[in-house]
């Protein structure tokens, strides 16, 4: 063996703590990220049966309607309530949630019928719901603007058209915020 072919099959140290450095500095800062990430809401799990969910949203829309849009009723609840959204093939409920930004409200999700999930991906909600399976999601909406509520979960044939809609608007008083 010549000094020629030595010297390649020597190993490239310095090469090496480089290379190491950065793998480890970018890992280092995808670690960080994770454990430092604060979920946007805190869910609970439930059960309630259709007809006492399907009471509350009634009461819900009686007490809180505010005016139509959309030819679909719009729902105001005050601050710090409980909203109740049902969830069955292709609808979210047959009515538009108004909420105020910055507000802490608590989401009551259930499925009628089978499997769906609420994304509204700008608010950063992305939650499945069950068939007699009731979650409770405690947020508080940082965004102003009108939002849709889609079903990120196949639902059959008319999945894609599962969309509602949620609008956030400022507080009375409240300096208009940006998205």
């Amino acid at each position: 063996m010549n000094k020629s072919q030595q010297e390649r099959k020597r190993f490239n140290w310095p090469f090496f703590l480089f290379s190491a450095c950065i793998t480890l500095g970018v890992v280092g800062i995808f670690a960080y990220g994770m454990l430092n990430h604060k979920a946007e809401f805190t869910v609970e799990k439930y059960e309630i049966g259709k007809a006492a969910f399907e009471s509350k949203v009634k009461a819900m829309l009686d007490r809180h309607t505010v005016r139509e849009e959309e030819e679909k009723p719009v729902v105001h609840p005050p601050p710090g309530s409980d909203v109740y959204i049902p969830a069955r093939n292709f609808d979210w409920g047959g009515f538009i949630v108004e909420l105020e930004r910055d507000q802490p409200y608590r989401l009551h999700l259930l499925s009628y019928d089978i499997k769906h999930a609420l994304v509204t991906r700008e608010l950063k909600i992305m939650k499945r719901v069950k068939p007699d399976k009731a979650v409770m999601l405690s947020f508080t909406p940082r965004a102003a603007g009108e939002f849709e509520m889609i079903c990120g979960e196949y639902c059959g044939p008319g999945h894609g058209a599962m969309v509602g809609k949620m609008i956030v608007v400022d507080a009375p008083g409240q300096k208009s915020g940006a998205q």
